[in-house]
């Protein structure tokens, strides 16, 4: 999903481990797990407020911190570490304590690997290098010292004196941090979690989303579509955020051509993925419900289901979504003018059909479509408040008219079906003539009804 992507891509993350943690992200389910991540953020931005100072140290700490999880599996399975794989502990651990001693955060466990430096800092330089120190072994100290005065010969006798003594060292170096393989570990999620969390607090304040509430029904109020109001903003023009809310069942969405029905349904998703991935949403106020899937259709899928026609593959994610809630409830189900693709007479028809089934099922579903009389009285109706008529009489061009569009939503009785195309292909300038003919095919439709 391209808004999902951009959303993840403006993430700030810094180490190849709060990397590794975006990568192996999961869509969360369970109501508590979700409600640990948000507060996790909430406690992160309060953080971020409080004690600017020290999230700079952090963030700058992050930047040497290399990813050593292999180096945990080797220990774990009992390997002599060499000397780079010990380097790179110490390196961690040098980096690690620089970042745990600026954090204040509950959810960290916060695990000191001092001893583990200290391991691995014999001299007590505090630098972040390693090599077989002379401290390690008295025997060592004097064997590097007689190479310097000895023969070639003798030399070479040392030298490899010299390096089973080291080899026997990294074993003993080895042994005593493995005592610390689980503060090593926790340390290694610590910045993983850090670094994530932040990013995750960071986007928030900058894109101004909020902590959602939790719900049996989605409602949302000022939601917008971060892709759309960034380029907006780009732009020096404003954007209209809306207020929706979803129940168990089916709501029909209607409104003319330009009018965002395609973003309202990608910025639902979005925000649902958002919220299930543990993020805070954009929107000023949302209220949300846990669900087990979103399913999304939209747009042309030739070219990703290769083969089939548009419309082939269309039906082939619908069956996909029929199939699923056969054995599962609980799903967010957004379908944008479903089988419009296909010829007008049986595209109505499988609207209809798929709103009979999706009405009764234990999900949240909402549909837009052009097609007239679909829906029964019992099935939820939006309408997208479409073009200002106070507006027609400026001076509209093509670039400009979004700004005479009302994104809101109202609620309607009756299914009404805007019909502004011809208004709109007035507005953009499309051929007098082509206009002409319309407007005459129109009033002779009329009349002959």
């Amino acid at each position: 999903m391209f808004e999902l992507n951009y959303i993840l891509q403006k993430l700030a993350i810094i180490s190849p481990l709060g990397q590794k943690k975006l990568n192996n992200l999961d869509f969360i389910t369970d109501k508590e797990m979700i409600s640990k991540e948000l507060n996790k953020i909430e406690e992160t931005i309060t953080f971020i407020n409080s004690f600017p100072d020290n999230v700079e140290k952090i963030k700058l700490n992050l930047m040497y911190i290399k990813d050593i999880t292999n180096i945990l599996e080797r220990l774990k399975n009992g390997y002599i570490l060499d000397d780079i794989e010990l380097f790179e502990l110490k390196y961690f651990a040098y980096y690690y304590e620089k970042i745990r001693k600026h954090v204040e955060l509950s959810f960290l466990d916060k695990p000191s690997l001092e001893k583990v430096f200290q391991i691995l800092d014999p001299d007590n330089e505090k630098l972040p290098t390693f090599y077989i120190y002379d401290s390690y072994s008295n025997e060592l100290r004097e064997i590097r010292k007689k190479r310097k005065k000895s023969s070639e010969e003798e030399k070479e006798l040392l030298y490899q004196k010299e390096l089973e003594i080291e080899e026997k060292l990294r074993e003993e170096i080895t042994n005593k941090i493995s005592n610390h393989i689980e503060k090593i570990e926790k340390a290694i999620n610590d910045v993983s979690e850090l670094d994530f969390v932040l990013a995750k607090s960071f986007l928030a304040l900058q894109k101004g989303f909020v902590k959602p509430e939790f719900s049996d029904n989605i409602e949302y109020e000022s939601l917008f579509n971060p892709v759309i109001k960034d380029k907006l903003i780009e732009e020096n023009k404003d954007f209209q955020p809306i207020d929706i809310k979803l129940f168990n069942g089916v709501t029909l969405l209607t409104g003319a051509n330009m009018t965002g029905k395609t973003v309202i349904l990608k910025t639902i998703a979005l925000s649902q993925y958002l919220f299930q991935y543990g993020f805070y949403v954009p929107a000023k106020k949302a209220k949300i419900k846990p669900i087990s899937k979103v399913f999304l259709i939209s747009g042309d899928y030739q070219s990703t289901l290769n083969g089939l026609s548009s419309y082939a593959a269309e039906m082939v994610k619908l069956n996909e979504i029929l199939e699923y809630i056969k054995e599962k409830n609980n799903v967010l189900i957004l379908l944008d003018e479903l089988a419009r693709n296909t010829n007008p007479h049986e595209g109505k028809l499988i609207v209809k059909a798929v709103i009979e089934i999706l009405k009764n099922h234990n999900s949240i579903s909402l549909i837009t479509t052009h097609f007239n009389n679909v829906a029964d009285e019992n099935i939820r109706k939006l309408r997208i408040k479409g073009i200002r008529k106070d507006k027609l009489k400026d001076n509209i061009i093509p670039e400009n008219i979004n700004d005479i569009i009302d994104y809101s939503l109202i609620e309607e009785k009756e299914e009404i079906v805007p019909e502004e195309a011809l208004t709109i292909a007035k507005l953009l300038k499309v051929d007098n003539n082509l206009i002409q003919i319309i407007e005459r095919l129109k009033k002779e439709e009329n009349s002959n009804e």
